[in-house]
């Protein structure tokens, strides 16, 4: 058995360097990709925009250098100078968790989310902003806004709370991971050196798939 599980947020900027990461693992069609929203920034932790303009602008300059992933001026110049904008996981998790509901294609709704905030600026907690990216990826309005009334509130919650218990069995703190599952147990990824470098991340993934290459201890 083999099962690729990436631990992810929406707000976080390296989740969104590792987005190149993430899609050429969900092309590998013999490993299997889910996708766990940890809730990095909800309840106590919801901050404004311009609380965290001084850390992302710093942070983001790194995932730029490390990545090659481009953060655009209505993001850097606009929504990080918005006293009005918060930085809340809770809408836009609940937008994939209603994606995949629907469509079973959580991926495509997470790059739509990083996109619109990263590159266009948009605030990603408001529901039309989310229902307009379900759209754009190809699902149907009423549709999306249905799952989405099903999965605010407890199912989010919930599948947080799950995905935070599968980071810490690993001994994880930090998103993005990535976790491969396989008979053994489940095993934490090293990535940050495959950043920018999708071809030779496909080909790592691979090895452990072969049997040839090595992934961090299992945990049981």
């Amino acid at each position: 058995m083999n099962r690729l599980h990436y631990i992810y947020d929406p707000l976080c900027g390296w989740c969104y360097g590792a987005a190149s990461l993430a899609r050429t693992a969900a092309a590998m069609t013999d490993l299997p990709l889910y996708l766990h929203a940890g809730g990095m920034l909800t309840g106590r932790n919801v901050r404004r925009a311009t609380e965290m303009r001084e850390f992302e602008l710093s942070n983001d300059l790194r995932i730029a250098e490390l990545s090659g992933q481009a953060f655009g001026k209505d993001y850097l110049d606009g929504l990080l100078n918005d006293p009005d904008a918060l930085f809340d996981s809770t809408p836009p998790t609940a937008g994939i968790l209603a994606v995949n509901l629907v469509t079973d294609q959580p991926l495509d709704m997470l790059d739509a989310i990083q996109h619109a905030l990263y590159h266009d600026g948009k605030c990603i907690t408001d529901k039309e902003t989310l229902s307009g990216l379900a759209v754009q990826v190809g699902v149907d309005h009423d549709l999306f806004l249905a799952a989405y009334g099903d999965v605010q509130g407890k199912a989010t919650e919930e599948h947080i709370a799950e995905t935070r218990q599968l980071l810490a069995s690993v001994g994880g703190r930090s998103f993005p991971t990535f976790i491969l599952e396989q008979d053994d147990g489940y095993h934490a990824l090293e990535f940050s050196h495959y950043l920018g470098h999708p071809e030779q991340w496909h080909d790592y993934l691979r090895a452990l798939l072969n049997g040839t290459g090595r992934a961090n201890t299992a945990i049981h």
